[in-house]
C-alpha cells in the first residue's frame, strides 16, 4: 500500500510536472501569436496610412488639374463668345453694306455713268 501510494504520488507529480510544462508552452504561444498579431496589426495599420495618404495625393492632383483644366476651358469660351460678338458684329455690318449696296448700287453706276458722258462731252468740245 505504501508502494502503491508512493507509485501513486510519483504519477500525480509527474502529471503535474507534464501539465506545467504544457501551460508554460501554450503561454508562450500564446505571447508568440499575440505578438505575431500585433505586429500585423501594425502592419496593415501602416499600410493603410499609406494608401490613405497616397489616395489623397491622387485626388489632389486630379483636383487640381481639374481645376486647371476648368479654368483653360473657361478661358477658351470666354475668348469664343468675344469672338462670336464680332463675327455678329461684322455679319451685321456686311448686311448693312449690301442692302445699302442693293437700294444705292444702281443709282450709284448711273451717276458714273452720266459724269463719264459729261467728260466725254467735254472732251469734244
Amino acid at each position: 500500500s505504501t508502494e502503491s501510494l508512493s507509485t501513486l504520488e510519483s504519477g500525480i507529480a509527474s502529471s503535474k510536472e507534464k501539465i506545467q510544462a504544457m501551460i508554460e508552452s501554450l503561454t508562450k504561444a500564446l505571447f508568440v501569436a499575440n505578438d505575431a498579431r500585433t505586429q500585423a496589426r501594425v502592419e496593415h495599420k501602416v499600410l493603410l496610412e499609406k494608401w490613405k495618404l497616397s489616395s489623397l495625393d491622387v485626388s489632389k492632383c486630379v483636383e487640381e488639374k481639374s481645376k486647371h483644366q476648368s479654368g483653360k476651358i473657361s478661358e477658351t469660351l470666354k475668348f469664343f463668345a468675344a469672338e462670336m460678338r464680332n463675327h455678329d458684329q461684322m455679319e451685321s455690318t456686311l448686311q448693312h453694306q449690301n442692302a445699302y449696296i442693293n437700294e444705292n448700287g444702281q443709282v450709284h453706276i448711273d451717276h458714273v455713268t452720266e459724269q463719264g458722258t459729261i467728260l466725254s462731252r467735254q472732251r469734244e468740245s
